[in-house]
C-alpha cells in the first residue's frame, strides 16, 4: 500500500525521500526501505492511468525499486513532484518498501524530466522503462522525440506495440541496439506460439509442414485502427520459423516463397469491434489438397470460442485465453520467465508485412 505521500521541490527530491522514510520508520519500525533497480513509468495519456498503476503494483511486488512515475499533463503550469513509499508485506511483522517519485509535467516542460531522472536515479543498478499509452510521434521511423532522452537512461523497454499507430516502424532504428525490448503483445501471444510448437514438435506433423499451403489468421480491431499488431506479430513469427520470405501483397493476402521454391499464402482477416482491444481469435493451417494429409485443415482457436458447425472437433486445437490482465502478464514474465529471443526476428518480418500492406518499402533496418 502507498504510505505517507508528501510534496517535494524539484531540487530536493532525494532529501524529501529521506525525510519521508525517517518519519515512517519512527512510527512503523517494520518497514524496510530498499531498491534494487530504477523503474521509469512514462504515462502519456490519462486514460491509461489505472493501467499504469497496475504496472506499478506488479513491479514493486516483484522487485523493490526506485520508481519514477512520469505523467505528461498539458493542463499543468509547472512540474509537480511528490514522493511516497509503496510497501508489500513479507510477513505480518515486516514490509518491504519501494520509493515512488511521481512527476507530473506540462508538455512544454517535459524536456526537463529526463534530467531530473538522471539526477535522482540510483547509480550502479539497471533501469527499466515502461511506456504506457500511445506515443504522439509514432509516425516517425525512429524514436527520436519524445522518447530518445528516456532511452538513453535505460537498458530495458517495456511497451505494447498495439498502442503505436505504425506499430513496428518506430522500432526499426533500434533493432540491434543495446536495448532489450519487451513487447506485451508478444507476451500475450505466448499460448498461441506454444500450441503451434507443441503440435509440430510431433514428428508426423513436422513432416507435413512441407505441404502447408495457406495460413489464415483472424482477429479483431478497435474502431479507427488499420491493422492488428497481434496478427502481424504472429504472422511474423510463423514466417521466420518456417523460413519463408514475403514477396507480394494483395486482397488481405501475403504471398510468400521458400528457398526451395515452395509457396505459402498468409491471410490476415480482421473485423472491428467497438471498445475491444485488437486481438488474435483464430488460426487455420491449410495443407495442399493434392497431398495425402488427412485432415487438410488444423484450427487453433481460443478456448472460449465456439466450434463452427460441420467442423470436425478432432481438427480443433484449443488455445488458452489471451486477454489476461497486465498484472498477470508481467507477473508471469518476471516470476516464471518467458523467452523473447525470437521477438526481433518476428518483429522484423511484421514490419515487412506492414510496409507491403501500406504499399511502400522501408529500408531503415538490416
Amino acid at each position: 500500500m502507498d504510505r505517507g505521500e508528501i510534496q517535494a521541490e524539484v531540487s530536493a527530491i532525494a532529501s524529501s525521500l529521506n525525510r519521508l522514510f525517517e518519519e515512517l520508520q519512527q512510527s512503523e519500525d517494520s518497514l524496510l526501505r530498499t531498491s534494487s533497480k530504477n523503474v521509469i513509468i512514462l504515462l502519456t495519456d490519462a486514460h491509461w492511468h489505472s493501467y499504469a498503476e497496475e504496472v506499478l503494483q506488479v513491479v514493486t511486488q516483484v522487485n523493490p525499486a526506485r520508481i519514477f512515475f512520469v505523467h505528461c499533463d498539458p493542463k499543468l503550469s509547472k512540474i509537480d513532484v511528490s514522493v511516497s513509499a509503496l510497501c508489500h508485506g513479507l510477513s505480518k511483522e515486516e514490509h518491504i518498501c519501494s520509493e515512488v517519485i511521481r512527476i507530473s509535467t506540462p508538455t512544454r516542460e517535459s524536456n526537463r524530466v529526463p534530467f531530473l531522472l538522471r539526477a535522482n536515479a540510483l547509480s550502479g543498478v539497471a533501469t527499466d522503462l515502461f511506456l504506457i499509452g500511445p506515443i504522439a510521434d509514432a509516425e516517425s521511423t525512429s524514436m527520436e522525440q519524445p522518447l530518445r532522452p528516456y532511452l538513453r537512461l535505460c537498458e530495458s523497454v517495456f511497451f505494447d506495440s498495439n498502442t503505436f499507430p505504425n506499430q513496428f516502424r518506430f522500432l526499426s532504428a533500434e533493432f540491434g541496439s543495446r536495448l532489450r525490448f519487451v513487447d506485451l503483445q508478444w507476451l500475450r501471444l505466448a499460448s498461441w506460439r506454444e500450441a503451434v510448437s507443441q503440435l509440430f514438435a510431433v514428428q508426423g506433423w513436422a513432416l507435413k509442414l512441407t505441404q502447408l499451403s495457406r495460413i489464415e489468421l483472424n482477429g479483431t480491431l478497435r474502431q479507427g485502427e488499420e491493422s492488428s499488431a497481434a496478427l502481424m506479430l504472429m504472422a511474423g513469427w510463423l514466417l521466420s520459423r518456417l523460413d519463408f520470405e514475403v514477396t507480394a501483397f494483395g486482397a488481405r493476402t501475403f504471398e510468400c516463397q521458400a528457398r526451395d521454391g515452395r509457396s505459402l499464402q498468409i491471410v490476415l482477416d480482421t473485423k472491428k469491434e467497438p471498445a475491444q482491444e485488437a486481438t488474435l481469435t483464430q488460426m487455420r493451417f491449410i495443407f495442399s489438397p493434392e497431398s495425402d494429409i488427412a485432415p487438410e485443415t488444423v484450427i487453433f482457436a481460443r478456448r472460449d470460442a465456439q466450434v463452427a458447425p460441420g467442423v470436425n472437433p478432432g481438427l480443433w486445437r484449443a488455445v488458452a485465453e489471451e486477454d489476461e490482465r497486465i498484472s498477470e502478464i508481467l507477473s508471469r514474465f518476471f516470476l516464471v520467465g518467458e523467452s523473447i529471443k525470437s521477438y526481433t526476428g518476428a518483429a522484423k518480418v511484421a514490419l515487412e508485412l506492414e510496409n507491403l500492406r501500406r504499399g511502400y518499402s522501408f529500408t531503415g533496418m538490416s
